[in-house]
Formats: structure tokens, sequence, C-alpha cells
């Protein structure tokens, strides 16, 4: 509970079995979070150093098991390390480091810079060049969220940003040059003739 002063939060971490001692085994560990983050996270596991902001990928080795992504556009692709999740669930099934990986809600994310500084509105993938980092989508893939607001360029070839999380297939965009196809004055110079000059003439709804 909150009071006018600051006070201390205690918590008892007893051994999985009772044995007589007060041996806590090796590999034991112990998390707790502040509820105060914008984002739903499950808890996952890896046998990776991760760090928070980044993305991670399925490891193939568990149900629960990811690792730092590596594949861009992957179908693999697990979602973003949560900073602070504002709520988690999960079950103690994996090995290695527990890992709070967000399902939805916002989130920091780390970025590279390889294909531009990513803007307010661009889909977010996993870089090709930095592992676990994300970059601008420019292709249709698999993505991990949609950058909130304008990326902070840090002049390293990378940057930090906020993203939405939208886990799934994303379409780019198709543009069509028309100009390879019917001259480069096309869209000037159509007029009520077009049906002729593309070849239309005849075609009916």
């Amino acid at each position: 509970s909150t009071g006018a002063t600051a006070g201390n939060v205690i918590v008892q971490f007893g051994q999985n079995a009772a044995s007589g001692t007060s041996t806590i085994f090796a590999g034991s560990f112990i998390t707790a979070y502040r509820i105060s983050g914008a984002d739903y996270a499950e808890i996952y596991y890896s046998e990776d150093r991760m760090t928070k902001g980044t993305i991670a990928q399925l490891s193939g080795s568990g149900p629960s098991q990811i690792r730092t992504a590596t594949n861009s556009y992957s179908d693999q692709l697990g979602g973003v390390y949560s900073t602070q999740p504002g709520s988690i669930v999960g079950e103690a099934d994996g090995s290695g480091q527990p890992i709070p990986i967000a399902l939805s809600g916002r989130v920091p994310i780390l970025l590279s810079t390889e294909n531009g500084v990513p803007k307010a509105g661009d889909m977010i993938t996993a870089s090709a060049t930095i592992p676990g980092y994300g970059m601008l989508a420019t292709k249709s893939g698999y993505i991990v969220g949609q950058l909130m607001v304008d990326a902070v360029d840090n002049g390293d070839g990378t940057a930090q940003g906020f993203v939405y999380v939208r886990h799934g297939y994303w379409q780019a965009p198709i543009t069509i040059d028309l100009s390879a196809i019917i001259g480069q004055n096309a869209t000037t110079q159509l007029d009520n003739n077009a049906e002729a000059e593309l070849g239309l003439s005849g075609i009916t709804a």
C-alpha cells in the first residue's frame, strides 16, 4: 500500500523442498516487478543474455524457449523484451533467464537504422545486421510492432523508439510504375481518349 513516507517490500524466498537446512539451490532466482507499465507480458526463457527492448524469436528447443532474434521478416519472431510490464502471466516450464515478452500494449524497443531512421507509423521487424534489434520493414513479412513516435537517432547506426505491439504478417504497399508501361507523361496526357491510348476500348464493367 502507499503512504506518506517510503516503506519496505519484504519477500521470502524459500527452497523448493523441505530438507532441514536453509539451502537455496544453485540456479534458483526470484524476480520482482513494479506494476506500473503499459503492456501485458508473458514469461519465456532464454539461455541468451538478452537486453530489455530487444526482439526475441522462438528457439525451437521448448514451448517457452526463446533466443535473440537474428532473422528478419521471420515467422519465428516472438516479440519484444518488455522493459516494465504492467501485468505478467507465465509458467515455470523453461530453462535459463526468465524473459517477459510483451503480448500487447506499447513497449520501448532498440532499433537499427540500416533502412533509415524509423518514423511514427512505420512497421518494425528484426534487424538483418544487429541481433535483437529492430529495423524499418521495407518488404512484406512478419513484424513485431508499429512505431508510435519518430525514433531517436543515436548517431551510431542505432536508434530508440516505442512500438505498439503488432504480431503477424504485414503486407507491404504495392506500387506500380506506370511510366514503364505507358510512357513518362502518362499521368498528364491521358484525356477522353484514355481508353484508346491504353488499349481498353470495348471493355465494359
